[in-house]
């Protein structure tokens, strides 16, 4: 009984750290990293990869947005791809030519109750892009606007 009262107490402590929105849709944060010598902006769910980047030359930039964990009506699979020195993401369709990476998560396909749009820019300086919920692209210098790739729920 004392164990039990021991995991049930943990767990009430985990449930209050985590963003509201998190608890109540059960939402997948995405973690956004940077890789300065490349430019590549990568985005994942998995916090072994989170490691693995850091370790590679990749700084944190946090958690801008969740996604949803599965598809469900109105949501598509938010993929992610690599182009050979960079990583590119789509909305509900894999980009061929370029190696698939697997899914970060199922963004919206319209904007719902709680959901912000995605927005892509790219920089054909550098040949990277910048996915964020910021409509003024967080004002990276050299980005140009591409658009919506979808609708996410905002870090808060």
């Amino acid at each position: 009984m004392r164990s039990l009262l021991c995991v049930a107490t943990m767990l009430g402590a985990l449930s209050t750290a985590l963003p509201l929105q998190a608890q109540q849709y059960e939402l997948v944060p995405v973690h956004r990293l940077y890789h300065p010598q490349s430019g590549d902006h990568l985005y994942t769910n998995s916090g072994n990869e989170v490691l693995f980047a850091l370790g590679n030359g990749f700084q944190d930039e946090g958690t801008p947005f969740f996604v949803e964990p599965a598809r469900r009506p109105g949501f598509v699979p938010l993929y992610r791809h690599f182009d050979g020195h960079g990583h590119i993401y789509s909305a509900g369709r894999q980009i061929g030519g370029l190696k698939a990476e697997g899914i970060v998560g199922y963004v919206g396909t319209r904007q719902a109750r709680s959901t912000v749009p995605l927005y892509e820019w790219y920089s054909p300086g550098v040949d990277q892009h910048l996915y964020t919920t910021d409509a003024n692209g967080e004002g990276a210098p050299g980005f140009r606007y591409v658009g919506v790739v979808g609708y996410v729920y905002p870090a808060q």
